[in-house]
């Protein structure tokens, strides 16, 4: 519970940030995805948080709907808490896992608009 303590802490001025922007882009744009907002079409990540709270839910078709990616991302970010927060592996693969991901959510997205 230290370690979360700690990188809150850490990460506070970005939290914040962070915080700021999808407030601003909300209220302005009515969505906080620059892609959609300035040029009108969807990003790689459109439907990630629609689609992770159907998993979720229970709704795994419906999430599956909305972008399938999801479950690599969950899958990813699961074991980065739990390595982080639990057991302390100190795991070296993670920032490989997340760059896999990230290029397995652009060809999905490749492959959506093709």
């Amino acid at each position: 519970m230290q370690q979360l303590k700690d990188d809150v802490k850490q990460m506070k001025l970005a939290l914040l940030a962070i915080f700021i922007y999808v407030c601003f882009m909300q209220m302005i744009f009515g969505t906080v995805c620059p892609m959609k907002a300035f040029f009108g079409i969807d990003c790689p990540a459109c439907g990630l948080t629609h689609a992770g709270i159907c998993v979720l839910l229970g709704k795994w078709e419906e999430a599956c709907m909305w972008n399938p990616t999801i479950f690599l991302w969950m899958w990813i970010i699961f074991w980065f808490v739990i390595d982080r927060y639990c057991y302390h592996w100190k795991m070296k693969i993670f920032p490989y896992g997340f760059i896999l991901v990230g290029v397995l959510t652009f060809v999905w997205y490749g492959f959506k608009f093709v």
